[in-house]
């Protein structure tokens, strides 16, 4: 199967994008939870860090990390969840191209 160029690089775009995307929504989540546990935490890309590494405790740290999983669940199931209800737009391709 050969791609044509500019449908490659438009996937190619897409996919740098969600990556970036992804990543951020992730470590959000632990960022998110770091912060509503009251530590100092900064994000950055592909890790959040905390300015007071020393309080946190093992408690804590279990959390931050599964603030992390659980937003990467979370953006995985409403994809999912957004794929099955507009599955019948998927079930003719040749309709969602503009070909009749």
């Amino acid at each position: 199967m050969k791609l044509h160029p500019i449908l490659l690089l438009y996937l190619t775009t897409a996919f740098i994008a969600a990556t970036v995307v992804g990543t951020l929504l992730h470590e959000g989540g632990h960022f998110m939870v770091a912060e509503g546990l009251g530590h100092e935490a900064f994000l950055h890309y592909g890790f959040v860090s905390f300015g007071d590494r020393g309080s946190v405790t093992n408690d804590h740290s279990f959390f931050i990390l599964l603030g992390g999983v659980v937003s990467t669940l979370a953006i995985g199931t409403t994809g999912l969840i957004l794929l099955y209800v507009n599955r019948r737009s998927f079930a003719n391709p040749a309709s969602s191209m503009g070909v009749f």
